[in-house]
């Protein structure tokens, strides 16, 4: 199987036909948000 469970698609889907099991869009949408502030922090430390 191709799909890791990750929500990537879930994610970009912009007509919201994807669902991830178990998760609402609104949880994948908040983990999405939460890995690019911590990338978004991580990118500023570096300098």
């Amino acid at each position: 199987a191709l799909c890791k469970g990750c929500g990537t698609c879930a994610a970009n889907c912009p007509s919201e036909c994807i669902t991830l099991f178990g998760f609402s869009h609104k949880q994948i949408y908040t983990q999405v948000d939460e890995a690019l502030a911590e990338l978004e922090a991580m990118e500023e430390a570096a300098g």
